[in-house]
């Protein structure tokens, strides 16, 4: 899968690489691939105790990318196809709740078009509606 990356991301990535294009970036000690059944205890473990954080999944790393990238507006679709997730459903069933500023936007831009139309440049409240109404 090809993505595309922050340059910073793409300079870190040739400074710690084996060379050429299928480069390792996280070799053994050997420079050989690493091996999934000493990974956690190996390597995982250790890093977050050097770095001094709490023991954490390795696989919380893929929510926290979700979640900065839903941060910093990520399409819903954008993040489906890095995320692998078949449907774009299944994207915003495990994420969704982190999409609360998408209502506040669309209130937003029906309050502009709402004040350009009639071009009286009162500010009407937006107010909440719940669910159902």
């Amino acid at each position: 899968m090809t993505y595309a990356a922050p340059h910073t991301e793409i300079e870190q990535l040739s400074e710690r690489s084996q060379p050429g294009p299928d480069g390792l970036v996280f070799p053994n000690t050997a420079g050989h691939p690493l091996v999934e059944a000493s990974f956690m205890s190996n390597i995982w473990l250790p890093a977050l105790v050097k770095a001094g954080i709490a023991p954490t999944r390795f696989h919380d790393l893929r929510h926290t990318a979700v979640a900065l990238a839903i941060a910093e507006g990520a399409h819903p679709k954008a993040i489906q196809s890095r995320m692998g997730h078949s449907p774009v459903q299944m994207t915003l069933d495990r994420y969704g709740h982190l999409f609360p500023e998408i209502d506040e936007a669309i209130a937003d831009g029906l309050q502009a078009a709402f004040l350009s139309s009639d071009g009286s440049g009162d500010t009407a409240a937006v107010l909440p509606i719940a669910a159902g109404s």
